[in-house]
């Protein structure tokens, strides 16, 4: 019982420390723009080692343990991670999401896309509020920098982050 549990718990685990290392590095400052994100390229790695069926468990797993370090709304990232999930399944159905151009591709498209969502939930909720300004198309513009510094870290080391300790568990078995 206890083998089938741990892999799914360190990868919570690991997800939680990716998400806390992403807010350390996302200190108020200009860099903030170019942090990359972690959980989602933890997510990206882990999608395209593991059965098909875990692809889903696993986003929502690597949402729950952003959700611990995050100030995001915690049901904004579960959408979020559930999207990319079946966007991530799709590519899977079609093209080797491992392969570097893939990988990178889906990297820098799911991150803009993770982060245009949540600017988006943040300027819904603000207005709901009665206040905010209105939404300028330059912010999402500025998502670019994460995206592509995602995309960066993804070469650098995307594969090696489904090879973390504790997950060995997860990983498809060859024939």
């Amino acid at each position: 019982m206890l083998e089938r549990w741990t892999p799914w718990i360190m990868l919570t685990i690991w997800s939680s420390w990716a998400a806390a290392f992403q807010g350390l590095l996302a200190d108020p400052g200009r860099m903030a723009l170019w942090v990359p994100d972690l959980s989602l390229l933890l997510f990206l790695a882990c999608a395209a080692r593991f059965e098909s069926g875990d692809v889903t468990k696993a986003a929502l797993v690597i949402a729950f343990g952003r959700i611990a370090f995050s100030v995001e709304p915690p049901a904004a990232l579960l959408v979020g991670f559930l999207a990319i999930s079946v966007l991530v399944l799709g590519v899977r159905s079609v093209a080797q999401v491992g392969g570097p151009f893939v990988r990178v591709s889906l990297a820098v498209v799911c991150s803009w896309c993770l982060g245009a969502w949540l600017v988006f939930v943040h300027v819904v909720r603000v207005q709901r509020l009665g206040g905010g300004a209105p939404v300028e198309l330059g912010f999402a513009l500025d998502l670019w920098r994460g995206a592509l510094t995602t995309g960066v870290v993804a070469i650098l080391i995307g594969p090696t982050l489904a090879y973390l300790p504790g997950l060995t568990g997860l990983r498809r078995r060859p024939w």
